[in-house]
């Protein structure tokens, strides 16, 4: 595992060790659909116990997920893009999607929706391989749960910071910023 704070440590140098080390980032295809609902959701269960709905996490359910992935990985003109990372052993164990804005106040054009990685990759360098695969250095904002100090800890080496923007998902019964980076 990385050490976050040691010197020289930037999220490159980690997303550089992690491939050394055997990680593998990739475009999704819709094969993935079935191991990726299933990683999905417990990347959620493995993130998110105490810190949002307890129930939303109890009612996730991997096959509808791998429909919901399957469904949306045929569209071939969506302007989302969606990289799965898999381990040295080539287990499925993070994924990360970055498309259009959908706020309509955004100061960026381009949102980063989502990135989950497994509790047993996280420290590895993967989600920086993620990040910076799907996303590189643009400009973009996101939303990230208030209390999730790893995650703010994670986007902040990127650059992105809370813009003052908050909200309440009700369906997640929990408070969210939006976090940018480059906006104009």
């Amino acid at each position: 595992m990385d050490d976050d704070s040691a010197p020289g440590s930037t999220p490159q140098a980690r997303a550089r060790r992690a491939i050394e080390a055997g990680y593998v980032v990739r475009p999704a295809v819709v094969g993935d659909a079935d191991e990726l609902g299933a990683m999905h959701v417990q990347a959620w269960r493995e993130s998110y116990t105490g810190i949002i709905d307890q129930q939303v996490l109890d009612d996730m359910d991997p096959q509808l997920r791998a429909r919901r992935w399957r469904e949306w990985l045929a569209q071939p003109q969506s302007p989302t893009q969606l990289f799965i990372g898999f381990d040295p052993d080539g287990r499925l164990v993070g994924m990360v999607s970055v498309g259009p804005a959908r706020d309509e106040d955004s100061p960026t054009g381009e949102e980063l929706w989502a990135i989950n990685v497994l509790a047993a990759a996280k420290g590895s360098g993967l989600a920086d391989a993620l990040l910076l695969t799907a996303l590189g250095d643009r400009p973009a904002s996101m939303w990230v749960l208030r209390d999730n100090p790893r995650a703010h800890g994670f986007y902040a080496r990127y650059g992105f910071a809370p813009d003052g923007t908050s909200k309440y998902d009700e369906r997640l019964k929990a408070d969210e910023v939006r976090l940018t980076r480059g906006a104009s």
